[in-house]
């Protein structure tokens, strides 16, 4: 599966003055933190998918994004300046965050 335009999934949370929303709004939501499943499976409709296949993904996606972030994360630390090295210790902790509380509502 290809996600496109993939830009939109670039976290400008921690980025003070930029949109906090997606430039497309996924099942009529355009805020990540209030995205559940019934928004999902509403894009899936929309898409010709079935819904429950497209929560699976996106439940898959949620439990394995934390580590794969932290993996990351410690793979280009070395390369970092230490205020760029912090930004990402951000980054990885806000994501990691986030996308537990996805993964909780996706589930509920």
């Amino acid at each position: 599966m290809t996600l496109t335009p993939f830009y939109d999934l670039m976290c400008t949370r921690l980025c003070p003055g930029l949109s906090p929303e997606f430039a497309f709004a996924i099942g009529g939501e355009v805020r990540p933190g209030e995205m559940r499943a019934e928004h999902l499976a509403l894009m899936a409709r929309k898409l010709g998918m079935q819904p429950r296949f497209l929560v699976q993904q996106a439940r898959e996606v949620a439990d394995r994004l934390p580590a794969a972030m932290n993996q990351a994360a410690q793979a280009i630390a070395p390369a970092l300046t230490p205020s760029a090295r912090t930004l990402a210790e951000r980054l990885e902790r806000f994501v990691s965050s986030t996308t537990k509380k996805l993964a909780a509502r996706l589930t509920a």
